[in-house]
């Protein structure tokens, strides 16, 4: 018989009347590498149990002030010792002793006269069961900690998701956003938007749009967005023009951003006085000035690095527009151009360029997004989509 392996060496009560028995037994376990606690009844083995840790119990059955039958009621019937594995000892030989025995929640029996090989056996498959069995235990609990630390992290991030979402809905209600002559949409991918509108008019009556599509989805992406769109408030109100403000959005967003964070956005001026747009496009798909038969008269392409990626490279050059008749500039992330159908064939910019020209330009905004709606044909894009539309009358426009 194979000597007991390391991880079953065990603290092992004996409980037996009869002195010769508990030495027998006590001189065998030690053998093989067991210390042993001894127990003249039913009695104090309970108490020993309940005052230390115990591996194994071996449980005679017939002895005087509690018998075996009580002892392991008692120890399965208690929570903190039920699962102590106990192997009964008996000089019974009768089926229905045996049978009592296990119903009562024994493991195994040994019969008297001890048949050491027999013993070995016997103590050897209950402590492997038992070190399986805590193995077990200790899996179980390991994944109910870690799934615990999974829900506690997600209620973390959703309490963090739900307070960017937050703020990101606080800085939609700026009152530029409800300018008579902007029309905005945002859909997001997930609970926080990763694209951001903001509109606002200096002192002078001058319109400033922005449109800002930010690395990635979520609330990563969402933190990006909040240094500029406070930059932008803050720079239009002191009239600022558009490339002081996109100097100081890149050299935040540089500074304050991991390396693979960045920002790509449009930032414009519009001069009604002047019917002139001053449009910086550093990352976002091409914005299109359309007149108001829907034809489109100028493209503004990206022209710099998006926010964060270079400083003394960056380009705060601009490119300006001046209009004859009234018309709209429209702004969209690429989500909108990326948007698929039920056969992953994109929206793209043909499809726009067809929606805008197909509405007058008072229901052309309303007629894009029946367009892009109809494409996706009840889904949801795949990555953020905003829309940004104004419009650009030929007369004054005062604040």
């Amino acid at each position: 018989m194979p000597a007991l392996l390391a991880e079953s060496t065990a603290t092992v009560l004996v409980v037996d009347d009869a002195e010769v028995n508990r030495a027998l037994l006590t001189r065998r376990l030690n053998k093989d590498g067991h210390r042993v606690v001894e127990a003249c009844d039913g009695a104090e083995a309970l108490e020993l149990v309940r005052a230390q840790s115990f591996d194994l119990i071996l449980l005679d059955i017939m002895m005087p002030v509690m018998d075996g039958y009580q002892v392991l009621t008692t120890l399965k019937g208690e929570a903190s010792l039920c699962h102590i594995p106990v192997i009964m000892i008996t000089a019974l030989d009768d089926v229905e002793s045996i049978a009592r025995c296990i119903e009562l929640g024994a493991e195994d029996y040994l019969p008297k006269p001890f048949n050491s090989v027999l013993l070995r056996a016997r103590i050897n498959a209950c402590l492997h069961k038992k070190h399986v069995h805590d193995l077990q235990q200790r899996y179980r609990d390991r994944i109910e900690e870690h799934n615990a630390l999974l829900e506690l992290n997600a209620r973390r991030q959703s309490e963090e998701n739900q307070l960017v979402a937050h703020l990101m809905a606080q800085m939609m209600h700026s009152p530029g956003l409800r300018d008579e002559h902007v029309r905005y949409w945002i859909s997001a991918s997930e609970l926080v938007s990763g694209d951001l509108v903001a509109a606002a008019r200096n002192g002078h009556g001058k319109l400033f749009i922005m449109l800002a599509d930010s690395t990635g989805h979520g609330l990563p992406a969402a933190l990006n967005l909040l240094p500029i769109n406070r930059i932008f408030y803050r720079m239009v109100e002191k009239g600022f023009p558009v490339p002081a403000i996109v100097e100081e959005m890149n050299r935040t967003i540089k500074q304050q951003s991991p390396p693979d964070r960045f920002v790509a956005a449009v930032v414009a001026s519009i001069d009604a006085t002047n019917r002139t747009v001053e449009l910086w496009n550093g990352g976002v798909p091409p914005p299109v000035f359309c007149d108001n038969a829907g034809t489109v008269k100028r493209t503004f392409p990206s022209t710099s690095f998006p926010f964060g990626i270079v400083v003394d490279g960056f380009s705060a050059h601009t490119q300006i527009y001046q209009w004859e008749g009234d018309g709209q500039l429209v702004m969209f992330s690429d989500g909108l151009l990326e948007a698929e159908d039920e056969h992953g064939i994109p929206f793209g910019f043909e499809r726009m360029a067809a929606a805008l020209e197909g509405a007058l330009g008072n229901e052309r905004f309303d007629h894009l997004l029946k367009r892009l709606h109809a494409h996706l044909g009840g889904k949801c894009a795949h990555d953020d989509v905003s829309l940004l539309m104004t419009h650009c009358m030929s007369t004054e426009v005062q604040p």
